[in-house]
């Protein structure tokens, strides 16, 4: 019994004691038994038991970083494409970003060799960063820090991370002093 959700060791020992072993022996209760051995949360298990609950579902956890990643058709060691490829990346990051109302101060870029070695290279910033073109030029600059054209390139990645509002409060506000 303390295998169901939300039956601890106590409540799984007092089951126990009453010959209730499984589902099927819970299910048998009738509410007002459960009520009275366990309160509150005896309506709980006879609910639950049938398949029950009300409470809300939470259908989405706040992301932790919004990114954008692409496999290449073919293994590429074209510089310049891949520079275009990281830019296209951050824009689209951005785009995203900007629809969740979203801001991060760190970014990341993943490139995942032929041979399937991955390398990661990040950067953070003071400031919460939003806009396509300077994600993808910060994704171009942190590219250059990895093997990027010496070896074959077979998927390319940028993600934001780190995340405020898109219009954080300054860190110190600005006095107007009257001269």
């Amino acid at each position: 019994m303390g295998k169901f959700h939300g039956i601890g060791k106590v409540s799984a020992a007092k089951l126990t004691g009453m010959n209730v072993r499984t589902g099927r022996d819970l299910r048998q209760l009738d509410v007002t038994m459960l009520t009275m051995l366990f309160g509150k949360t005896g309506l709980f298990y006879y609910n639950i038991v049938r398949g029950v609950d009300d409470r809300p579902v939470e259908t989405e956890d706040e992301p932790k970083s919004v990114g954008h990643e692409i496999t290449l058709a073919e293994d590429c060691t074209d510089r310049r494409a891949m520079r275009i490829m990281l830019r296209q990346l951050g824009r689209r990051v951005a785009r995203r970003l900007q629809a969740k109302n979203l801001a991060g101060r760190t970014v990341t870029i993943k490139v995942r060799y032929e041979n399937f070695e991955t390398v990661t290279r990040s950067h953070s910033f003071h400031t919460p960063l939003c806009d396509g073109a300077e994600i993808g030029e910060i994704a171009v600059q942190l590219a250059e820090k990895t093997e990027l054209a010496a070896r074959p390139v077979r998927l390319l990645g940028v993600t934001v991370g780190n995340f405020t509002g898109p219009d954080p409060e300054p860190a110190f506000e600005q006095l107007l002093l009257p001269f």
